[in-house]
């Protein structure tokens, strides 16, 4: 009975110095890499007066890692990323297009796609019918390009374009504008701050950002991209946007 009080007695000196401390060192390890007890049994421990895992406890380490996508998934998951951030596309801004479509593609990974220039994003402004009219749209394309099986050349590529675009009235202010179609490219993950920035910075976006939609989407659809530079010589990036 002495030891046994003598341990609790000890024990609670040592608490309040070991326990802030252990918590500041837990702190500084990554969540995704922590460990996590899986115990057998579990017993009250008479020193922390708390349940700990007993010796017997497995333990595993659980390491969160994002899977890849199949490239037909990604419109699906883009637009459940849009009700996650509690919007409706029919609701979409010119700024909500930029924003989400970039940080759905910094969120997400492919599988598949070719080692350079394989995912990537295109952003257009264009005056476009799409059957509901002549309209000034904005959109950022998600491209994903697939390498062939064979080692042959082709000059174009299979890929699949998924798209998030809001589309405005065209009046007198977008013809104005002269050439609009205006063509923003970002295939590295850690440039994006600077293809929003830029894409922010151009005349047709500050437009548009103050102006209420017509209308605005998402879809997805398969299509062939250049084997080489994505400007292509004969159809610059309209094999991107139309």
């Amino acid at each position: 009975a002495g030891r046994r009080g003598g341990a609790a007695e000890l024990a609670a000196q040592l608490h309040p110095v070991l326990q802030p401390a252990a918590a500041t060192f837990v702190d500084r390890i990554p969540v995704a890499c922590r460990l996590r007890a899986e115990p057998c049994f579990i017993m009250v421990c008479p020193l922390l007066r708390n349940k700990i895992p007993a010796c017997g406890s497995r333990l595993s380490a659980t390491l969160k890692r994002r899977s890849a996508m199949h490239a037909h998934d990604i419109e699906k998951s883009l637009r459940s990323f849009v009700k996650l951030k509690n919007r409706s596309l029919r609701e979409l801004t010119a700024v909500d297009v930029l924003d989400l479509a970039t940080e759905h593609w910094l969120s997400t990974d492919v599988e598949g796609v070719r080692p350079e220039r394989g995912d990537g994003l295109v952003a257009y402004f264009e005056v476009l019918n799409r059957g509901r009219g002549t309209l000034f749209e904005f959109g950022v394309n998600r491209i994903m390009t697939f390498a062939r099986s064979d080692d042959d050349y082709i000059p174009w590529l299979p890929a699949v374009k998924v798209r998030m675009s809001v589309a405005f009235k065209a009046n007198l202010v977008v013809f104005q504008l002269g050439p609009v179609a205006c063509n923003f490219m970002c295939w590295n993950k850690k440039s994006a701050q600077d293809f929003k920035e830029e894409i922010m910075a151009s005349a047709p976006f500050r437009l548009v950002a103050a102006w209420s939609p017509h209308s605005a989407g998402v879809a997805s659809e398969e299509c062939t991209a250049p084997w080489g530079d994505p400007n292509h010589p004969t159809r610059a990036m309209s094999w991107a946007i139309a």
